[in-house]
């Protein structure tokens, strides 16, 4: 972590929507009046392979410009890449970890045996409820909304919508926002 920056990384899959959340939530941090960093990093551009997606949100101008290290929060949209990554190296005591899984809580405290705040649950079943597609991003971003306090989850739903609308249509658009408030709900 960097004196006074909240940084977050986002573990996923390409076609996830891991990029997509990032910049949902740098850009809304920024319209309450923040600095923000976001990009991307992956390897092959394919579905299915492995992204990450740093965040960096100052109340000052952010001049490190390396992948971020040492997570305030970090987001796991596809568990099956914990076997894959090391987390570990990315968390501290002070880190929350979001993670979508079908395991039980105490079962993933278990196995990670992790010194931080860990929020776990389906965020997989809460977009098919949804969307009708396995597209955790969106209840995940409810999640960090709630464990965080960095963002509102007024004004992110709000940036969903300016997002998404002209993208997706009205009634996609509706779908995403109630994915994100039941993910917030469940957190």
């Amino acid at each position: 972590m960097t004196e006074g920056i909240f940084e977050i990384i986002v573990h996923g899959r390409a076609g996830q929507g891991a990029k997509s959340m990032a910049q949902i939530i740098a850009e809304a941090a920024m319209f309450k009046g923040n600095y923000i960093q976001t990009f991307p990093s992956y390897g092959a551009e394919k579905t299915g392979a492995p992204v990450q997606a740093y965040v960096r949100i100052s109340k000052k101008p952010i001049k490190v410009h390396t992948p971020v290290r040492k997570a305030d929060a970090v987001i796991v949209l596809d568990p099956t890449l914990l076997e894959t990554i090391n987390i570990k190296n990315n968390i501290t005591e002070k880190s929350v970890l979001i993670l979508n899984t079908v395991k039980p809580l105490e079962k993933i405290k278990q196995e990670l045996k992790l010194n931080c705040r860990i929020v776990a649950f389906d965020a997989g079943s809460v977009s098919r409820k949804h969307l009708g597609n396995d597209f955790p991003n969106m209840p995940l971003l409810g999640a960090f909304v709630k464990s965080t306090n960095i963002l509102d989850l007024k004004g992110v739903e709000e940036h969903v919508g300016c997002v998404f609308l002209h993208k997706l249509g009205k009634e996609i658009t509706y779908k995403n926002i109630a994915a994100v408030k039941e993910g917030f709900e469940t957190a």
